[in-house]
């Protein structure tokens, strides 16, 4: 196969986006083979190009495949498949008219020939497409090009918490608790808006190499006691993680997701699931019935067993509310010495440790999640005899000395009266109101459209089952008259039936052989 000149390569990567025109003379005139090595190294080792599709463009250059994978979508060049699962597969892509690296999830063949899957799956995929929160994976766009159905998605650069689970079978407390409020976080939002994810478990949550955590495939996500149209299967979701009522009935909100949250603290603390079979019925059964074991061997923290365990209740109301949680795992970390340093990008191959920049805020502004109030209460003592709750164990900040500038002057002023203003207002009338999101209304209106539309589905359905009931019954008692009126009818003797039949033939055959007769 031919190979692709400096220069040509530099057209192409100029045509699909990757690089302006202007970024092209500054390689021409800096980069040399001799000094800087292969072309396409050196443009990820300079941040020309995103280092995570440098060996993507190797392959697909060396391939001839310069449109990317098929099947070619409108707008994408697919650099290399991610993922596999039943629903469909994963897709590193490029989208040149933003130059940004997203994921593309495709859906199977199999889904994708269901034309009732189809509609309601663009649906609550444009409703998914409206939520944004730092901690969710954004849904950028859904279509349909030939039979390909697919969402465009935000791009994670790292890995998910079950490649990190497969690797080691649990992660530290500090990690896990961090996570699990970071991703409490997300779940309370959705709930907020309406939806429910339905399918919470490690694998679906992805920590970047910056450390930061998001919650993904929220295009699967639905309203709140929306019944299953998308599925011919009542029950859907991962068996090991699935709450109970969603084990026997679609019709689930926001509480079920609290129930795989603490599932998934189970797994990463506790290096197993709370239930395991071979067979995924018997996983459901359990969910229902058995009450989870190994919270109370002493591996955890008292707080944290009995956070945990209050998340895997058996009845929804029994847990705590969506709304409520990352504020007591944010409580936790107060009260729990050594729970306030967690270093995620540790976790990820490749990790570096970056700031989380204030610009990624949830554009839904929740209720504070006590992430300014690190301090234990006053007089609040901690329990004993754990190492864990020893306070001489918990690591100290180091401060570092500085002068105090004009500017540092200043900004201290400006803290004093933020704190001022913070104390009066948490101390006398307490926090105030969120700030409301102008997308709300929208997404709300979305979201009780589909709502509609599947109970409007569902009335049909009943309707239909109502009129075939009753037409089932009339024939029922049409045959059932039809019996009584033949019983009722005088019995004819059956030899004089067969006497009178032969006369009448005998009577027929004479005359059909007489001439004229019947003229």
């Amino acid at each position: 196969m031919p190979v692709l000149k400096p220069e040509e390569i530099l057209r192409y990567l100029n045509a699909k986006g990757f690089l302006s025109s202007a970024e092209i003379e500054l390689v021409n005139s800096r980069w040399s083979v001799e000094k800087d090595g292969p072309l396409l190294q050196y443009l990820g080792r300079e941040k020309l190009i995103p280092t995570e599709v440098v060996d993507d463009l190797i392959t697909l250059i060396g391939n001839s495949q310069l449109e990317g994978l098929e099947p070619q979508l409108p707008g994408l060049v697919l650099l290399n498949m991610i993922g596999r699962g039943g629903r469909g597969s994963v897709y590193r892509a490029w989208q040149p008219s933003l130059r940004r690296v997203v994921a593309v999830k495709i859906l199977s063949k199999a889904l994708s020939s269901n034309r009732e899957y189809i509609q309601r799956f663009l649906r609550e995929a444009r409703v998914a497409s409206k939520v944004q929160h730092r901690n969710i994976v954004r849904a950028y766009d859904i279509n349909k090009k030939g039979s390909n159905v697919y969402m465009v998605m935000e791009y994670v650069s790292g890995y998910s918490l079950g490649q990190v689970l497969r690797a080691k079978p649990k992660i530290e407390l500090a990690h896990a608790v961090e996570i699990g409020r970071l991703i409490a976080d997300a779940v309370a939002y959705i709930g907020k808006v309406g939806l429910v994810h339905r399918d919470i478990k490690p694998d679906n949550i992805m920590i970047d190499r910056k450390g930061r955590v998001k919650l993904c495939d929220l295009g699967l996500a639905r309203p709140a006691g929306a019944t299953n149209l998308t599925s011919p299967m009542v029950a859907q979701g991962t068996p090991a993680y699935m709450s109970p009522e969603a084990a026997v009935s679609p019709e689930i909100d926001t509480q079920a997701d609290v129930y795989s949250l603490g599932v998934t603290l189970y797994r990463a603390l506790l290096g197993k699931v709370p239930f395991e079979n071979s067979d995924p019925v018997e996983v459901l059964r359990m969910h229902v019935e058995v009450e989870p074991r190994g919270l109370d061997g002493g591996e955890l923290p008292g707080a944290l067993q009995d956070l945990i365990r209050k998340m895997l209740a058996k009845r929804p109301s029994e847990r705590p509310a969506a709304k409520d949680l990352p504020r007591e795992l944010a409580a936790l970390q107060k009260t729990i010495p050594g729970m306030e340093k967690h270093q995620l990008w540790e976790l990820v191959p490749g990790g570096e440790p970056t700031a989380w920049t204030g610009s990624e805020d949830s554009s839904l502004s929740l209720e504070p999640t006590a992430e300014t109030q690190r301090e234990p209460e006053e007089g609040q003592a901690p329990a004993k005899f754990k190492p864990w709750e020893d306070p001489a164990l918990a690591p100290r900040p180091v401060a570092k000395k500085r002068g105090m500038t004009g500017m540092g002057l200043g900004t201290l002023g400006f803290a004093l009266f933020v704190c001022i203003l913070y104390i009066l207002f948490v101390t006398l009338d307490g926090p105030p109101e969120p700030p409301s999101d102008p997308r709300v209304p929208e997404l709300e209106a979305e979201i009780e459209k589909l709502q509609s539309e599947v109970g409007t589905a569902d009335l049909e359905r009943k309707r239909m089952a109502a009129l075939m009931q009753e037409a089932a019954t009339r024939l029922k008692l049409e045959n059932a008259e039809d019996l009584a009126r033949k019983e009722l009818e005088p019995k004819r003797d059956t030899t004089t039936d067969v006497i009178d039949e032969i006369a009448r033939m005998r009577e027929s055959a004479r005359t059909s052989t007489i001439p004229g007769a019947g003229d």
